[in-house]
């Protein structure tokens, strides 16, 4: 196709109509067929509109959702053209929405987290800090929280800047509606590797045997019976025996992390749990809380609609864990 041949108006409807293409999981034969990627990149060019450029950053963020081109939007030099253009200090508003974006759905996708860090993502996060816009600092915020969740320790986030960056842009009043996600980043980074968690005392062999058939009998009962497994955990989440809330706590946050593909519907009564144990008057389970909440925000399974009940209080539940006011 002649881009140069068609003029701006009818391009501009063209490249909204390829990002609806895009925007189709079952086109994918049709976007490859038609080579649409190339059609795309050349878009992007600056000597073109803002909507046209903009319309074409939208449609490689919603490319990202088709593995089967991964390996086209790496070899053709698409995360260091939408990098650049995120860094870009004189490019149109709309077009950094876009390309930030873009990035956040890099970000989130487990084939190319690790091409964005070996690419330089850390520095983008200082470039884009001064930009006062909602849209452009909720989408830093989503990859600083995909950053966290994927082994960045928090030194490497301080060395680099990028935790005064997150700390000013969770205190700015105009962003109060994206503070739980830097939270959550921040109570990910909590994990750090480098840490040295205290020493669990070591038990006698039948007492450790013990608890080895408890672990697994308890795995096996979430796979069998989870409603009912979990319903025992919930009740013993509320009890007034130390040893029993802190068990079911970590039980819990387990329960989260390793069936995180195979969850029960109602996950309601798990997240409120969650809630009501960030303002318990116990370190070890206000931790266990904070990983599970950032865990759940992490992966999408709160603040969506159908959780949209719960969503609030776990925002209350950020804010009491780090010591802050959530009215």
């Amino acid at each position: 196709m002649q881009i140069n041949n068609i003029d701006e108006k009818t391009l501009e409807k063209l490249s909204w109509m390829t990002t609806l293409v895009c925007f189709h999981p079952d086109m994918i034969d049709i976007i490859q067929s038609l080579k649409l990627l190339n059609f795309i990149t050349k878009l992007i060019h600056t000597k073109y509109s803002c909507t046209i450029r903009s319309n074409a950053v939208l449609a490689i963020s919603l490319l990202t959702y088709h593995v089967s081109l991964f390996d086209d939007l790496v070899s053709n030099g698409i995360i260091d053209m939408v990098m650049n253009l995120c860094i870009k200090k004189d490019d149109d508003l709309q077009v950094k929405q876009f390309s930030t974006l873009a990035l956040v759905h890099f970000a989130l996708s487990k084939f190319s987290i690790k091409i964005l860090i070996e690419k330089g993502i850390m520095t983008l996060f200082h470039s884009l800090g001064n930009i006062d816009n909602v849209q452009i600092q909720t989408n830093v915020s989503w990859i600083f929280l995909a950053l966290c969740n994927n082994g960045i320790t928090g030194k490497e986030m301080l060395e680099n800047g990028i935790t005064r960056d997150m700390f000013l842009v969770s205190c700015n009043p105009n962003f109060q509606q994206i503070r739980h996600l830097v939270i959550a980043g921040f109570a990910e980074l909590g994990r750090c590797t480098e840490l040295r968690e205290a020493e669990a005392p070591k038990l006698i062999k039948s007492f450790q045997r013990i608890k080895e058939k408890a672990i697994v009998g308890m795995h096996h009962m979430f796979g069998n019976e989870p409603e009912r497994t979990i319903d025992i955990l919930l009740k013993f989440s509320i009890s007034e025996i130390t040893e029993y809330k802190v068990a079911s706590y970590w039980a819990l946050k387990d329960y989260i992390l390793l069936n995180h593909d195979n969850l029960i519907d109602d996950l309601s009564g798990i997240i409120r749990a969650f809630v009501n144990g960030s303002a318990a008057n116990l370190e070890v389970v206000n931790t266990e809380c904070a990983n599970a909440i950032s865990f759940l925000i992490t992966h999408q399974l709160v603040f969506t609609q159908k959780e949209q009940g719960t969503g609030v209080h776990v925002l209350d539940a950020l804010m009491v864990l780090t010591g802050s006011d959530s009215r």
